[in-house]
């Protein structure tokens, strides 16, 4: 041994305990460096043992990092010694005791309370035999061995200082940051990060908790590669053997490792037998893995479903599919779809693209198994853009397989290049603007007219800025040009342009204010400041009653279309404008966290001039829209908490002096996984009818009147409720209805989930879930398709992997 020189005697103790802890938790300190972590008494009145710190007894810093359904964590005690960051090779090795005996020249006896210190490695004994000739330590009487992020207790053994080797009889082991224990007849550390048990057991479960358990004659614990192996293993849950495995692999940390992830199983489509899918995951290498679900669906048949994820320096790939011999359908049905994003030095592109068999593959078959989204159209797209100096080139090529019968196929675009410039964001200086976009737009239906167009919006503005507010004056041409295939499916068969084009002038000003002062609401210091803000916009009107419309839909009012300077998406139409809005913007600033608490926005947009331009006007008419002034459009946001908000939008019809649109939001999310979304949603509309699968007509209204609750309720610190209610009022039907219970401990978790709802085809359906994982044995099965029903489901899920 390098030296023998005592680590810390009584009285050094004593002033390192009076210096660390406060004078009323002295007696649980002076216990907590004696017993050297092997049982703590603590302030919440319970026992701690191998390291396990209740929830009431960390602070603020370590219960934010609590596993969900955990009422405590492994903590390892602070290491007094001022070598505790160095390794064991680098470090003198230091020994105090109650008594020292040297036998011979190479040998020393350590007896009462033995404390040997070689860096991070810290060891405990009652007595300890060294021989410098070997650097063996036999231990004897309460053993304990702190090494590489190990606890290890045990009634006797030995330790090679030298390499970190050594064999613990009849042990106990904890390995933190895996948040894993168990116990072994013989725990040998075979390496520096190697740990072989013979005749143990293993679990994640808190102590004094052993709902499941394995047991095994081997299991040998590799940390630097986070996996374990187990031979003859023997998997418990509350003391009843489940299973036998001659050979099994785990993870031990949260790296990514081969093997079975746990089932899914649930009722098929109608409720109707079973569905169960066997997912098994490859680890095939450090940058692409795979995940084969077998699947059985009852009345269909097996399904086969893989997906392959591909990782490279300059993008990631995503490759889903799926194949059925489906029974019922009396045909085969599969599904594809590739996603991709990344970057090769600055050229940023990306892949979107899902096929399926038949219009009705995602109605009957779900796919929760792989990276697809459910919707009425399945994108299929990719595109390339490139930024330099102030230029955004852009180049995409997309097209849709529409799997819902209710509603249009979009137009393809085949390709779309565009080359856009908003400028330099500084003041006071000159800045040029330019939208340019050239489209080729093709369409399934020959009936629907086809061509190109062209889209030019070159364009000059001024930001004159300071502290106090901003102008900005701004001028721009746009200027749209068709070449059209033919006349086929034309509105007006009249017509003898089939290349119609539209240049028209546009100029704008906007002006804002900054005003600030301070403010003390309920004995907090906030900044309140007050925007108004004006915008005049001119444009002129030219007949467009050629024009087809491809793309183009009319956006959404709210309070930031007040300052746009369209009204349309897409750009098959010139708007025509002699407005100005007014709006005016105050918000609440909290001065000791910089965090807006509060905002309120209003404004309006009166017309000078009748709107002649509008998607109803498709040939030259007496259309105009001679509203003098628009819909008050409001918003308003509240964080009173750093998990609760408000937020609500409104627009107020000022002809009929009623609500046109409003809804008003709550979000409320916990540190303790509580999850609550409150919603109203109100809005008018047109009357439509829908046609049911046995070909009738059902007529719905229009109007929006929908409240909407979803969340995740803790009963306890175990149980919670999960839940959703989405009811449509105008119609008395609900949409969606999610039942569910969910039972989270520190070492297992599951979930039982009902949902019902209604399907793109206006169909009900309803499932039955059942998720089940024992942490700390593998992946986690998912089957639950909730993160687009409740708001925050998704990362709580990924939270507790």
């Amino acid at each position: 041994m390098a030296s023998t020189t005592p680590l810390l005697n009584r009285q050094t103790a004593s002033d390192f305990i009076r210096r660390r802890f406060p004078r009323k938790q002295l007696t649980t300190a002076i216990t907590l460096i004696l017993c050297s972590g092997q049982l703590w008494a603590d302030s919440c009145g319970n026992t701690r043992a191998l390291d396990w710190v209740p929830a009431c007894d960390l602070s603020p810093e370590q219960r934010a990092q609590l596993r969900p359904g955990c009422n405590g964590m492994y903590v390892a005690p602070i290491n007094p010694s001022p070598d505790a960051l160095l390794s064991p090779d680098e470090a003198p090795t230091k020994v105090s005791a109650d008594s020292t005996e040297i036998t011979d020249k190479n040998s020393a006896k350590f007896v009462g309370d033995v404390v040997i210190n070689q860096g991070s490695r810290q060891i405990f004994a009652d007595e300890a035999r060294a021989d410098n000739s070997s650097d063996i330590l036999e231990l004897e009487g309460n053993v304990t061995v702190r090494d590489s992020g190990i606890l290890m207790l045990g009634e006797s053994g030995y330790f090679n200082s030298a390499d970190g080797t050594g064999t613990i009889n009849e042990a106990e082991f904890v390995i933190h940051q895996a948040a894993v224990r168990g116990d072994a007849e013989h725990l040998s550390k075979t390496g520096e990060m190697t740990t072989e048990l013979y005749n143990s057991s293993y679990t994640r479960c808190a102590p004094g908790s052993n709902d499941w358990y394995m047991q095994a004659t081997d299991i040998k614990l590799e940390h630097d590669e986070g996996v374990g192996t187990a031979k003859h293993a023997k998997l418990y849950i509350k003391d009843v053997p489940v299973a036998y495995i001659p050979y099994f692999t785990f993870p031990i940390d949260d790296r990514r490792k081969s093997g079975f992830l746990w089932p899914t199983i649930g009722t098929a489509k109608g409720g109707n037998g079973l569905d169960i899918t066997v997912p098994y995951y490859f680890n095939l290498a450090e940058n692409y893995d795979a995940t084969l679900a077998p699947r059985y669906i009852h009345g269909r048949g097996l399904s086969t479903e893989l997906e392959t994820r591909y990782l490279n320096k300059y993008s990631e790939w995503v490759f889903s599919g799926a194949y059925l011999d489906d029974e019922e359908y009396e045909d085969t049905r599969w599904l594809v779809g590739v996603q991709e994003q990344g970057d090769i030095n600055g050229l940023k592109h990306r892949i979107d693209y899902t096929k399926v068999s038949d219009d009705d593959y995602l109605n009957d078959i779900s796919a929760e198994s792989l990276d697809v989204k459910r919707q009425t159209h399945l994108d299929q797209k990719a595109e390339l853009w490139y930024n330099t100096y102030g230029l955004t080139f852009k180049a995409k090529a997309q097209q849709y397989q529409t799997i819902n019968d209710t509603v249009n196929e979009p137009y393809q675009m085949l390709p779309r290049l565009e080359v856009n410039t908003t400028g330099f964001p500084e003041g006071n200086q000159f800045n040029w603007l330019l939208v340019s976009e050239f489209t080729d737009f093709a369409h399934n239906d020959d009936n629907k007219i086809q061509g190109q167009r062209l889209y030019l919006e070159p364009g000059i503005s001024y930001t004159f800025e300071s502290r106090w507010g901003y102008l900005t004056p701004t001028a721009k041409v746009r200027s749209l040009h068709y070449q059209l295939d033919d006349e086929t499916g034309n509105p007006n068969e009249n017509r003898e342009d089939y290349s119609p084009s539209t240049t028209a002038g546009m100029a704008s000003v906007e002006a804002g204010l900054f005003f600030d002062r301070d403010l003390n609401l309920f004995g907090s210091g906030y900044t309140q400041t007050l925007e108004p803000r004006a915008f005049y916009l001119y444009s002129q009107y030219e007949d467009q009653s050629d024009n087809p419309l491809f793309d183009t839909g009319e956006l959404t009012f709210s309070y930031n279309q007040l300052f746009r300077d369209t009204r349309f998406s897409g750009h098959d139409l010139i708007d025509d404008a002699n407005q100005i809005s007014a709006g005016v913007t105050t918000r609440f600033i909290d001065n000791s966290t910089g965090i807006e608490r509060a905002s309120f926005s209003l404004g309006q947009i009166y017309y000078f001039d009748e709107r002649k331009v509008g998607l109803d006007s498709s040939s030259e008419t007496d259309f105009a829209i001679d509203s003098r002034q628009s819909d008050i459009a409001g918003e308003a946001s509240f964080r009173p908490t750093e998990n609760l908000r408000f937020i609500s939008n409104i627009l107020w019809d000022t002809e009929l002096n009623e609500t046109k649109q409003g809804n008003i939001t709550m979000r409320y999310n916990a540190n303790d996984y509580a999850l609550l979304n409150l919603s109203y949603r109100t809005a008018t509309g047109d009357d439509y009818y829908v046609t049911e699968t046995d070909g009738s007509k059902t007529l719905y209204k229009g109007d929006t009147n929908q409240s909407d609750i979803s969340g995740v309720i803790p009963i306890n610190d175990n149980w919670a409720f999960i839940g959703r209610y989405n009811y449509d009022h105008s119609n008395k039907r609900s949409l969606e209805e999610i039942a569910g219970i969910e039972y989270n401990s520190c070492c297992w978790k599951t979930q039982l989930v009902y949902q019902k709802g209604i399907d793109g085809n206006n169909e009900v359906e309803h499932g039955v879930y059942l998720h089940f994982q024992l942490k700390g044995l593998g992946g986690v099965g998912n089957g639950l398709d909730l993160d687009d029903s409740i708001v925050g489901f998704e990362e709580r899920e990924e939270h507790d992997k």
